[in-house]
């Protein structure tokens, strides 16, 4: 976790998982709005919150699992979205790594474009061209993976 992380932690900022269908709505707001999702998509899946002290919902990632051709399990992370006007401040690192010790030791990956590759590195994870196995992302905007180690 990075410092900016351990910041908001201490100052009071929760991550969990959105219990009610408000919380799971304002999510999918920050997914529709920061993330360019369109108003019909679905968001079926757990939904991982970043909650301010003031109980306001600042970032929320979508996350689904996923099993490889070995059978080994996998967190995948499809949408990660942090509020503009908390962007910058680690709210978007805090609720990755939020996301990594919510999967208990499965491994954390998702789609990566060029521009949003620094970010996952600067948030400690690797990027990939291809999860080691062949899989290569479909979406052409996510042209790479980071992999949360």
């Amino acid at each position: 976790m990075t410092k900016k992380a351990r910041k908001l932690a201490r100052k009071g900022w929760t991550f969990r998982f959105a219990k009610t269908k408000q919380e799971k709505g304002k999510a999918a707001e920050l997914f529709r709005m920061v993330d360019g999702v369109t108003n019909d998509a679905m968001f079926d899946g757990d939904i991982l919150v970043a909650e301010s002290p003031h109980h306001s919902i600042a970032g929320a990632a979508l996350l689904g699992a996923w099993e490889d051709a070995n059978g080994l399990r996998h967190c995948l992370v499809r949408v990660l979205a942090v509020a503009p006007d908390k962007q910058g401040k680690g709210v978007g690192t805090a609720l990755l790594w939020a996301t990594h010790a919510a999967a208990r030791g499965i491994e954390v990956f998702g789609g990566c474009s060029a521009a949003n590759e620094g970010f996952y590195r600067a948030a400690g994870c690797e990027i990939r061209t291809d999860l080691g196995n062949g899989l290569v992302s479909s979406n052409p905007l996510y042209d790479r993976w980071f992999v949360l180690p």
